[in-house]
């Protein structure tokens, strides 16, 4: 859970039915030998980024070095602190540079849908989280959908640091979050590896058990659930619709060039 939010399903065979071919995934061999594993994935906490610099203000990489450690999450802290987690009644999607799975469109961008004169800054903050939680539900669909059914997913990354984040993709997905004790899983992996290398560990499995640790696990609310059961509704429709909208733009513009 980062600038992207990538969901990574392992297995004994690729994934390579008709339901992974329209969603245009991706599976590679795994590290462990004989297992593969197949991505899915979407933009994320670059939408939750963006807000941020829109309130604070961005900081030059100068700034950024100079500057306390903790601040940048004090002011995520300060954002939370002011959401009711109640459905905020907005519909966001958190593509600012495009889709990913299943089109992949680079035409698409953020929308911001149900804006009025009493928005506020904490509800449209609590609206980007619940536009990424309904984003990971499809993605995990999808997923689903072509590798099998799953119910926990393990999640590490910057974005576990929100705990109205966890809950809302917890209750919106229907899984439960496993929250990793370390937030690097990419250079945690790659330190099992080198460990398993130089022979400290026998094998991967040995390293996982020794190493890996969960820090607390975030169960789905089902009253919240069903609390945003309308609104994952409409933003599967809304980004139906924007979809509709940038194909028939595209061929108008095609049209226009092409007389």
């Amino acid at each position: 859970m980062g600038t992207y939010e990538c969901l990574v399903a392992a297995s004994d065979e690729p994934s390579l039915g008709e339901a992974a071919f329209a969603a245009r995934l991706n599976s590679y061999c795994h590290v462990v030998p004989g297992k593969f594993l197949t991505l899915a994935y979407f933009p994320s906490g670059i939408m939750v980024q963006w807000f941020r610099d829109l309130i604070y203000g961005r900081e030059t990489p100068s700034e950024k070095f100079v500057k306390s450690v903790s601040s940048e999450a004090d002011q995520y802290s300060s954002l939370e602190a002011e959401c009711t987690g109640a459905p905020t009644g907005l519909c966001i999607t958190p593509h600012l540079i495009g889709t990913c799975n299943p089109d992949f469109d680079p035409r698409a961008r953020a929308t911001i849908f149900g804006l009025s004169s009493n928005s506020n800054r904490s509800q449209i903050y609590q609206g980007i989280l619940e536009g990424i939680a309904c984003e990971l539900a499809q993605v995990a669909k999808i997923l689903k959908d072509a590798n099998g059914n799953f119910d926990d997913l393990y999640v590490s990354g910057g974005g576990t640091h929100s705990h109205l984040g966890l809950k809302l993709r917890a209750s919106i997905t229907g899984c439960r979050l496993h929250v990793m004790q370390c937030d690097e899983a990419v250079c945690q992996g790659a330190a099992i590896l080198a460990g398993v290398t130089a022979g400290v560990y026998s094998h991967i499995a040995e390293a996982v058990k020794l190493i890996v640790r969960e820090k607390e696990v975030v169960e789905p609310d089902a009253s919240l659930a069903a609390a945003y059961a309308a609104q994952l509704k409409q933003y599967r429709r809304l980004c139906v619709t924007l979809k509709a909208f940038r194909d028939e733009n595209l061929r108008t513009l095609s049209r226009e060039a092409n007389p």
